[in-house]
């Protein structure tokens, strides 16, 4: 039981059950799947338009990698390194389907309080360790039903680094924004292409017109010349 009191003083009382169903069917409602203005209907949600997902691999980093690091972890091996925020030190990359995900939510959310603050209460995930059972259930709800990943394909790879190189938002807005300076900027191909064959005739046209102008010199220094 949680005490939680509001900017106007109000004070609430939170029960948590431990109940992952329920908490997946009420994080549900954030995202509206009824109103799509795109003909055929190709939404995600809340009416945002998104494309048949390809096949191909797709990454989840950051919170979605933590929290899904963390799980396996704790139900399938030894807890990663972390640093006191909760980041991962290590290049772990892992492919799991959404239904895996889900089975280690459905047991992380099923344990006592006391029983998760008696096992993992000393580790550095301690200060998360009440968020991961909300995490889970959201993170299941948006890729699933939000963006329609299937919960048995295996295309998903949860990383937080590559070389060492932390994954994410700061990262992945450099590479959308890189993206879109390359189309404003017309950097095709073809723009390449015209800019070589207008620099090639200019280079052409400056060579013939000096070649030119060397006979012209030459053919009138010769006939001005004593015969």
């Amino acid at each position: 039981m949680l005490l939680k009191k509001n900017a106007a003083g109000t004070t609430f009382i939170v029960i948590g059950t431990g109940n992952y169903t329920l908490c997946k069917h009420t994080i549900q409602k954030l995202f509206n799947k009824t109103s799509c203005p795109f003909h055929p209907p190709s939404c995600s949600f809340n009416g945002s338009f998104q494309p048949q997902l390809p096949e191909m691999d797709f990454v989840a980093f950051s919170g979605y990698y933590y929290t899904v690091s963390f799980l396996n972890g704790a139900f399938n091996g030894s807890l990663p390194k972390a640093l006191a925020d909760g980041r991962i030190q290590e290049d772990e990359q892992l492919r799991l389907p959404l239904n895996s995900v889900e089975n280690m939510a459905k047991k992380y959310c099923g344990l006592s309080w006391s029983t998760i603050q008696t096992r993992w209460g000393n580790t550095s995930f301690a200060s998360f360790l009440d968020r991961y059972c909300f995490n889970a259930a959201y993170i299941v709800n948006i890729l699933n039903y939000g963006f329609g990943f299937s919960m048995d394909k295996n295309n998903l790879l949860f990383a937080g680094s590559k070389n060492s190189v932390e994954l994410g938002w700061a990262l992945g807005g450099m590479i959308y924004e890189e993206n879109l300076l390359e189309w404003n900027n017309g950097g095709s191909f073809l723009g390449y292409v015209w800019f070589v064959i207008v620099i090639s005739f200019l280079i052409a046209l400056t060579l013939f017109g000096s070649i030119g102008y060397l006979i012209y010199f030459e053919f009138n220094r010769r006939s001005y010349l004593p015969s």
